[in-house]
């Protein structure tokens, strides 16, 4: 990468992003599809209730707040 000119590096970086995106819809829509597929053939799919996770899991991610797995962690539940 620090043998390629701005340009270049620009070109390389704008691909990341736009494949990044592509990737990312791609899966999307191929998991809708998948599930989709599993449902009409009569599988069941249970969407469990998370909230009592985490609750039970605050106190543990509370005492890991300001240190790097903390941050860590404030990211993850950003996305």
């Amino acid at each position: 990468m620090e043998n390629l000119t701005d340009q270049q590096q620009e070109w390389v970086d704008k691909a990341m992003q736009d494949s990044v995106i592509f990737q990312r819809q791609a899966w999307q829509e191929s998991t809708l599809d998948s599930l989709a597929k599993v449902k009409a053939d009569g599988v069941e799919v249970i969407y469990p209730d998370k909230k009592p996770f985490v609750e039970a899991v605050k106190p543990f991610h509370d005492s890991l707040r300001g240190t790097p797995v903390g941050d860590l962690i404030s990211q993850i539940k950003a996305m």
